[in-house]
C-alpha cells in the first residue's frame, strides 16, 4: 500500500481507515457516496477541511482532472489531521492483548 500511496495524487474510498494512511502520504482523498450515506460511513466525517465527495464515477473523474494536490499548507493540515486521528496498528500490542 505505501508504494502505491507513493504513485498517486487521489485515492477513491469508502468507509475505510486506509485514507487515514493516504493523508499521512500526501494523498488526496474522495469519498465515493454512492449511496448517499457519507455521514455514517466516511471515517474523515465532518472534521477534515479538504472533503471532496463524490456520488458517481463521473464526479470522480472531474476531481481527478480539476483538483491539484495538496499545496504545502494542506499537506501540514493532513499530516497533522492523520496524526491526530489515527494510529497505525501495533502488532506486538495486538497480540499481547488477544492472547
Amino acid at each position: 500500500l505505501s508504494f502505491q500511496l507513493k504513485e498517486t495524487d487521489f485515492i477513491v474510498y469508502r468507509g475505510t481507515s486506509v485514507v487515514f494512511d493516504a493523508l499521512a502520504a500526501g494523498v488526496q482523498p474522495i469519498f465515493y457516496d454512492c449511496w448517499q450515506d457519507e455521514i455514517f460511513t466516511n471515517p474523515l466525517s465532518q472534521r477534515f477541511p479538504f472533503k471532496l465527495i463524490a456520488r458517481d464515477q463521473h464526479e470522480i473523474i472531474d476531481y481527478v482532472k480539476k483538483i491539484p494536490p495538496f499545496t504545502v499548507k494542506e499537506l501540514k493540515t493532513a499530516f497533522s489531521f492523520a496524526r491526530g486521528n489515527f494510529q497505525p496498528i501495533n502488532k506486538k500490542v495486538m497480540l499481547e492483548t488477544l492472547t
